[in-house]
């Protein structure tokens, strides 16, 4: 009646049910995707060579320390070590005659315990032995030295205090004279044990003789020093 264009809004309910077209037909299901091709696995690779072994601490040392001895290095990190007699030490006179293979260097400013564990012996049982210790610098040093005797009949153990190291043996402070063995050709015990404070480095020697000129004695192999720093 408006001339106006005619308008969803204009039907009737009854109208626009008639409107209405059929359903539409149900859409299918996509079809799935194609799962994708797993890729080849990598061969696995050899192990790498095993590597060099490092120096030991005591080559690294070495390195910094070209003069040092090993002797040198045990001082350097503190460690406690072992020196062992590998040969019977042998001395027929009364003359003091250094063992070498019983002489160790000591650190200046530095304090050990020195523990000395062997046995001697001598070719008759009226001879006794000598041992003592020197030091090529000032050390204070405390402690024993003792070493089985044979006075008359019945083995004892004679004790002596050690109270002066020093760079001789003329002192009573640092060696023992013992006057039998208890035994022809027998092992007796000698034991020491000392706390030293170093007040110069220098080389500590242990010293050996018979104490009868012309009667054999020995020190045997295996006797041991072990040194600490405390």
């Amino acid at each position: 009646a408006d001339g106006k264009p005619f308008e969803f809004q204009d039907l009737t309910p009854a109208q626009a049910i008639l409107m209405k077209g059929q359903d539409g037909r149900d859409g299918r299901d996509g079809v799935d995707g194609n799962d994708g091709i797993n890729g080849t696995n990598g061969t696995n690779g050899k192990d790498g060579l095993n590597g060099l072994n490092g120096k030991d601490a005591f080559e690294v040392w070495k390195t910094l320390n070209p003069t040092g001895t090993l002797s040198d290095f045990w001082n350097f990190i503190g460690r406690k070590k072992s020196i062992m007699l590998m040969n019977t030490f042998v001395n027929s006179t009364n003359v003091f005659v250094e063992v070498p293979e019983l002489s160790f260097d000591l650190e200046s400013g530095k304090d050990y315990r020195i523990k000395l564990i062997g046995t001697v012996q001598s070719a008759a049982i009226t001879t006794g032995v000598q041992i003592g210790f020197t030091f090529s610098g000032n050390i204070i040093s405390n402690g024993f030295l003792e070493s089985s005797v044979t006075p008359v009949s019945s083995a004892t153990t004679l004790r002596v205090t050690i109270y002066d190291i020093n760079s001789s043996l003329i002192g009573v402070g640092g060696k023992i004279i013992t006057t039998g063995t208890g035994a022809i050709s027998t092992p007796v015990l000698m034991n020491s044990e000392m706390v030293l404070r170093c007040v110069d480095s220098g080389t500590f020697k242990t010293f050996f003789a018979s104490e009868i000129n012309g009667s054999s004695a020995q020190m045997n192999v295996g006797s041991t020093f072990i040194i600490e720093e405390i």
